[in-house]
Formats: C-alpha cells, structure tokens, sequence
C-alpha cells in the first residue's frame, strides 16, 4: 500500500488498526477483536514544510510520525474524516500552532493516558479514570475538535471505534464531516 498525499487534508483524522500486541489487547477489550474495520488507533493528520505527518499521542507525548507507518497490512488506515471547520485558514492555523506547542511541552502533563486507558477493560473501571488532563489517541482527537467547536461529543473520554462513528454519523451532527477518500494508491 502507498499512500495518497494528494487526497489527504491538513487535519483529517486518520483511524487505523494493527495487529500489534497492544493493538490486540485494545481490541480484545473494545470488543472489535474479530471486526477487521474497526480502529484501535487514531491520529490527526499535520503539516510541515509541505509534508503530511499522523500526530499522534504516544507513551512519550504528542509526536509527528510518518505517515508510511500505516502502509502496511499489519498497521492500516481503515478511515479517514474531516471536521469541515478546519477549511477556514484562521482555524486551520490556530490548531496547527496549538498542535506543535503540545508537542514542544512533551513532558507538561501531555504524555499518553495509559492508566485511563485501562477504564474500558471490565474489572478495571473502579480502580481507572480517565486523566482531566492526560490523553489518548482519540481523546487528543475529539479534545483538538471540540476545542474548535465540532459538535457530537457528549463525553471526554472517547475511544477510536467510538470517534470515528460520530464522524461517521449520517445525521445532522455527521454533516460537519467529510469523509476521506482514496488515501491509498
């Protein structure tokens, strides 16, 4: 697989599923184990120079990587959507400055809520809140989105499978995103 820069906006959110070990266990515990379109993973879509990067929350914080990452069957794109919001140029700037100051400020509190995470496996609920200030993939996501205004989150700790169906959504909610086509050649 290769991917498409051309057909890929600044600020689409990429949803993606590997089958990495920790990928596994997310889906074993979301339930989407044996759903092979459902994500495990999301990640919005920055520039630099001219060049596309997935920015993604990761165990060391907010990084740019690659977007090649996600060429592979065993780590994929499975969706793509676009909050239209970000086609206004003052908007799209202001996320990207706020996106690239997270990053500066790696260890201020914006590294990957891995504890928080654990709140979706049974058993773990009692002992794992989400973090007010720490974030996953998708709540990075849904946190940027909201922030300027995308209607449809009705709670801050959302998972990838959970965000992508509020993009996805064919209601008055789902006309504010677009989805993402032929982001692979």
């Amino acid at each position: 697989m290769k991917i498409n820069y051309l057909t890929i906006p600044v600020l689409a959110i990429g949803f993606s599923r590997s089958t990495s070990l920790i990928s596994r266990g997310i889906q074993l515990f979301s339930g989407t184990l044996r759903d092979g379109s459902a994500p495990n993973h999301a990640f919005i879509v920055t520039e630099d120079h001219g060049q596309l990067f997935a920015t993604e929350e990761t165990l060391g914080g907010l990084r740019e990587n690659s977007l090649e990452e996600y060429t592979k069957e065993s780590n994929r794109i499975v969706a793509m959507y676009y909050y239209t919001m970000f086609d206004n140029p003052d908007v799209r700037h202001n996320v990207l400055c706020y996106l690239a100051e997270i990053r500066r400020k790696a260890g201020e509190n914006t590294k990957y809520d891995l504890k928080g995470l654990f709140s979706f496996v049974p058993g773990f609920r009692l002992f794992c809140k989400p973090d007010p200030v720490r974030e996953w993939c998708s709540e990075n996501c849904a946190s940027i989105m909201k922030r300027y205004g995308a209607p449809g989150f009705k709670k801050s700790a959302i998972r990838p499978e959970e965000l992508l169906a509020v993009m996805s959504a064919k209601d008055d909610i789902g006309e504010c995103y677009r989805c993402v086509l032929n982001y692979y050649v």
